[in-house]
């Protein structure tokens, strides 16, 4: 069997683990390419790293680092007053192990920054009527009913964009 397959069918492992288990499917995921890399591909720690791509570590922590982030309990980390201990804590202790609940944290996005659209980053929009319900069941900018969403999302303003569709 080809690493290449092998990679895929532990990938597909992982998300079959996911759907029974409460787990992080992308340190999962992080933690399989590394393993496999290592013990299948015969690679060291730094041949690994080397194809790694640091500039999208970068962007991610960069961002994460200048902007407010809302968790799977609808907690805020801010960059101004959140403890890094804290965040570490969640980040790498609980959040693993726990399920990310996206209603509560959407209701916390809309409830404390009340944005003009939603950007859902696709592709495509797998996550569009969730939170199409939560808009409406929230009341959010007055949209109460579905009829009242679509035609609003029909409007020159939509509310809800997603990228790539």
């Amino acid at each position: 069997m080809s690493l290449e397959l092998f990679s895929i069918l532990v990938l597909l492992a992982i998300f079959a683990v996911g759907t029974v288990k409460p787990i992080n499917l992308g340190i999962m995921s992080f933690v399989a390419a590394f393993l496999i890399g290592q013990i299948g591909g015969g690679l060291t720690v730094d041949q690994i790293f080397a194809v790694y791509p640091g500039d999208l570590f970068i962007l991610l922590v960069g961002v994460a680092g200048s902007v407010t982030l809302i968790d799977g309990r609808g907690a805020r980390f801010t960059p101004w007053s959140t403890d890094p201990a804290e965040l570490a804590n969640y980040t790498l202790h609980e959040h693993p192990r726990s399920t990310y609940d996206f209603g509560a944290g959407l209701l916390v996005a809309l409830r404390e920054y009340a944005p003009d659209v939603l950007l859902l980053p696709g592709p495509g929009a797998t996550l569009g009527a969730a939170c199409a319900q939560l808009i409406v069941c929230e009341g959010y900018a007055g949209l109460r009913s579905r009829a009242e969403f679509e035609q609003a999302q029909s409007g020159p303003t939509p509310i809800l964009l997603s990228v790539r569709r």
